[in-house]
């Protein structure tokens, strides 16, 4: 078994960490495309998701 020193570990659970923060992220905004796409209103969209409403503008503008 190979040695893992408390750097490596340390590292290794920030990137889980992260990652599952980052998908959780990106399972909201593909959420709230589908809510824009039904023309829900921005505030709806941003209690559901948890994106800001300057967020959800972002990306109704490149949505468009």
């Amino acid at each position: 078994m190979p040695y893992i020193t408390t750097g490596e570990r340390i590292g290794y659970d920030r990137g889980k960490v992260e990652g599952k923060i980052e998908g959780q992220e990106e399972k909201a905004i593909s959420i709230a495309l589908n809510m824009l796409n039904d023309n829900l209103p921005l505030e709806t969209i941003a209690r559901f998701t948890g994106l800001t409403i300057p967020q959800l503008q972002k990306l109704q503008a490149q949505s468009e």
